[in-house]
């Protein structure tokens, strides 16, 4: 191993530590962001249901028309269910690794008795960059749902916008 001073390791441990603290703080954000998605779209299939059901009451005198509001809700609850769906699976990817030791349990214990400061940090750092890695995988899984999630969000406010004016011109 190299050599190294124990304030250059307690340096290096503490920093690392802290990226470690970001990563999880990043996993929050990202799962705030979902909860935020899925409001928005239960608040957007809401004002589509409204929608909805105004084309459908346009459409009960026309038989032609009939099955145009049938086909439009189905596209409506199918991008709503979509949406609601990715924002939960980028909520439930939980599977983060903290890199800490636990030094109460006698198990552990065993492992780190008798090391030299330097040997126990060098471990440390191991540890972290392994947590580190697992880490960047899993919230590049969570940003990949949340993305999706967002991107279907923003096809249900489109396909509401395009609902509206379709709605008025039924109307006449």
């Amino acid at each position: 191993m190299n050599s190294y001073d124990s304030t250059t390791l307690r340096t290096l441990v503490e920093e690392a530590r802290f990226v470690l603290d970001k990563q999880l703080a990043t996993a929050d954000s990202q799962d705030t962001k979902a909860g935020i998605v899925i409001g928005a779209a239960s608040l957007v299939s809401a004002l589509m249901s409204g929608t909805q059901g105004a084309l459908w009451i346009l459409a009960i005198g026309s038989k032609t028309c009939s099955f145009f509001p049938s086909t439009l809700l189905v596209i409506a609850i199918g991008l709503y269910v979509l949406a609601i769906y990715c924002a939960f699976r980028a909520i439930l990817v939980r599977e983060f690794a903290i890199g800490s030791v636990d030094l109460t349990t006698e198990e552990l214990r065993g492992h780190y008795v008798g090391l030299s400061l330097q040997d126990l940090h060098f471990r440390l750092l191991k540890q972290y960059a392994d947590a580190y890695r697992k880490n960047q995988s899993t919230l590049a899984i969570k940003a990949r749902h949340l993305r999706r999630s967002i991107i279907l969000l923003a096809a249900e406010v489109i396909y509401l916008v395009t609902l509206i004016p379709l709605t008025q011109a039924l109307a006449r």
